[in-house]
Order: structure tokens, then sequence, then C-alpha cells
């Protein structure tokens, strides 16, 4: 079995109206998630987090405000072969502030989209609910500014 180690976070920005948008991609397996990716050799992992997030949703600047979390899984990949391999993954969260002008222009090879959504909606739309308890994390230090 193949082991990997990635990175992601949970990226916001306060609009000019004061709303809070939550930005989440599409994965390959058509799910709302956070962006992450691999950890490159010699990377830590707030280093890869940061740059997996300014990559996969195209953005120029981020502000690292905190660890969130750790989660470990299992998956299957590639998602629609006859024989996909068994994978662990560890992957590590942090919460990341983006300005509030912020578009996103995301990075269109291993993602499906990306959208701003709002603060609210979110909980409702990760397509994975061990993002859960790590969205809740993160809204709960959004609102507590």
């Amino acid at each position: 079995m193949k082991f990997e180690f990635s990175a992601g976070g949970v990226v916001y920005k306060k609009t000019p109206k004061g709303n809070y948008k939550i930005a989440l991609i599409k994965d390959p397996f058509d799910k709302w998630t956070f962006p992450k990716g691999l950890i490159e050799k010699e990377e830590k992992p707030l280093e890869a987090a940061e740059r997996e997030c300014k990559e996969e949703l195209g953005l120029s600047s981020l502000e690292f405000l905190e660890k969130l979390a750790e989660e470990e899984f299992f998956y299957r990949w590639p998602p629609k072969s006859k024989k996909p391999e068994l994978r662990k993954k560890k992957v590590y969260y942090f919460l990341f502030r983006a300005p509030s002008n912020s578009r996103l222009k995301p990075q269109l090879k291993e993602i499906k989209t990306a959208k701003w959504f709002d603060l609210n909606k979110v909980i409702n739309l990760l397509g994975y609910k061990t993002l859960k308890p790590i969205f809740e994390k993160a809204k709960k230090r959004i609102q507590n500014g």
C-alpha cells in the first residue's frame, strides 16, 4: 500500500459588505472539498498547504492564521479504474485568509472547478463528513476574529 502526505487549507475572505466566503474545490470524485495536495520533498506541511491553496485556487496572496487539524484516511486511485490501488493518506489542514478582493482562477488540471461559498452554506456542501469538524473549527475562528 502506498502512503501519502498532503497539506491543504480552509481559505476564506471577508467581502466589502462584511460577509465571509470560503473557497471550495470540486475534486476528481465530483465532491466539494478544501484545496490540498502532496507535500513535496524538503517541504514542511504549512509550506505545502500554502503552495497548494495558491495553485489550485489561483491566488497570489494568503495569510496564515493557524493549524486546524490532521486527518488520516484510505482511498482508491485512480477513481475510475477497474483495479484501483488502495492508498493511505495523512492530510494537514491550516486556516488562511485571502484578500477581500480575491478572485479565483482555478487550476483545472487536477480539480474540476473552484468557487467562493457563503460561510453558512459550506457545511452542507462538503463532500466528506471528516471535513465537517475541521470546517466547524475554522468557522468558529473566523467568526471570533
